[in-house]
């Protein structure tokens, strides 16, 4: 499988306007494959790359660009850095379970299917698991975001009953330079000042967009790999050593703590879940299988992005 074993792929993507989707489809492109992507806006297709206009409504839509598709990576989702209220979580959890459900059940009625199926989830998980190390076999956490991995994941392991390999890629936060997470946190450095969250000792389990993107590919071709893997970094960092190294790449700067009573004062659950706790996530699998990281570091992954 694969264009290591000499044959190109045609990979569906949902979500492949976002960070990772984008990231990905260049660099299946890159190596040879063809890749269909969904979206909701209509695009314009590029050597290598077919926009298809598609709505999770449209099961016709779907089951056509599923035709002689090799290999489906589900991506989609609602942003869940947003102000949470019961309007928000709602659509947060559907966007992410209409996409799955209907993926499954077009590959189900598919004549030829795919072979594997890689769809996201997040190392949110595990929950606020504190200072234990968690791997793949760790149990689900509690919180919001926890049940809304269990819910999606559950979702997308139902196609394992179709004899399709079935890959939960539970994503840490993907640092990216002009995408994501990293931007927002950088910011305030270049007028001075470091906003410290809380008491600090929350756990950042991070991961380079460039792993990420190689760890998906990985997932595609590998056709030992099945059910979570863990994409993170070998070496987690707690949000204050996170803090510290971006002080370091940035020069100097004040550290300014926002208390963690403010914040939830502000933003109520999702600062409690988001941006307050957090767990220390370990990429066993991926270390098992002998996956070598090109930032394994978190100075040489942000040195990288500055």
């Amino acid at each position: 499988l694969g264009p290591a074993q000499g044959l190109a792929m045609q990979v569906l993507i949902t979500g492949a306007s976002g960070l990772l989707g984008s990231e990905l489809a260049r660099a299946l492109v890159a190596r040879g494959d063809t890749v269909i992507a969904l979206t909701r806006s209509p695009r314009t297709a590029v050597d290598g790359m077919r926009w298809v206009t598609w709505t999770p409504e449209d099961s016709y839509g779907l089951q056509t660009a599923l035709d002689g598709v090799d290999a489906v990576v589900n991506l989609a989702g609602e942003t869940i850095g947003q102000s949470w209220n019961e309007e928000t979580r709602g659509r947060i959890l559907n966007s992410r379970l209409e996409t799955t459900r209907a993926l499954v059940t077009a590959i189900g009625a598919a004549a030829k299917r795919p072979s594997v199926l890689v769809s996201a989830s997040g190392a949110h998980y595990y929950g606020t698991a504190g200072d234990t190390p968690m791997s793949e076999t760790s149990p689900q956490g509690r919180g919001f975001l926890a049940d809304v991995c269990y819910e999606w994941e559950k979702a997308a392991v139902t196609a394992e009953a179709l004899s399709v390999r079935v890959v939960r890629c539970r994503f840490g936060m993907v640092l990216a330079k002009d995408g994501g997470a990293l931007p927002r946190l950088r910011a305030p450095l270049r007028w001075g000042i470091a906003p410290l969250l809380g008491d600090g000792r929350q756990w950042v389990s991070w991961i380079h967009v460039a792993d990420v993107v190689q760890a998906m590919l990985t997932a595609i071709d590998r056709t030992s790999v099945q059910g979570a893997l863990n994409l993170v970094a070998p070496l987690p960092a707690t949000h204050a050593e996170f803090v510290g190294a971006l002080r370091t790449l940035y020069g100097r700067s004040l550290a300014i703590r926002i208390p963690g009573a403010l914040l939830r004062l502000a933003l109520g659950s999702m600062a409690s879940e988001l941006l307050l706790a957090g767990a220390d996530v370990r990429p066993e699998r991926l270390l098992a299988l002998g996956f070598e990281y090109r930032f394994g570091t978190l100075g040489t992954a942000l040195a990288d992005l500055a």
